[in-house]
């Protein structure tokens, strides 16, 4: 059961049709196949927990630092559904800070590890 929510957050945060197979066995598509060296480069000058819009013909683009970012609250909130006595309630720039930290030191890390990474260590501190 835990599997088939965390599988099903996957299918519902993600934005890019990559996939990527672990050697844990986890399937994961969308955002987190990435990098953590793109999402540092996504990042670029943008101040924690904040993000930019702008609109071309009446359609509105949010800055590509949020589809990372949008990718770990889907696995935030699959893991805080799975595990009820250990929730992970941090604001958005203290996540981002922590998944910017990892990621520096391991650019070439797929997203995903980053973002399994700091919930691990989140509900070891719980």
């Amino acid at each position: 059961m835990r599997a088939i929510v965390l599988l099903g957050s996957f299918a519902l945060f993600t934005t890019v049709n990559n996939a990527y197979a672990s050697d844990q066995g986890w399937f994961v598509e969308g955002e987190g196949t990435r990098s953590c060296g793109q999402f540092i480069a996504a990042i670029g000058d943008t101040k924690p927990g904040k993000s930019f819009t702008f609109e071309r013909d009446g359609v509105t683009y949010w800055s590509e630092n949020q589809t990372f970012l949008q990718f770990a609250n889907g696995y935030i909130t699959a893991m805080n559904a799975i595990y009820p006595d250990k929730q992970i309630r941090l604001d958005p720039a203290a996540i981002e800070l922590w998944l910017k930290n990892y990621c520096s030191k391991n650019p070439t890390d797929a997203f995903f590890v980053a973002v399994f990474k700091f919930t691990e260590a989140m509900r070891v501190k719980r």
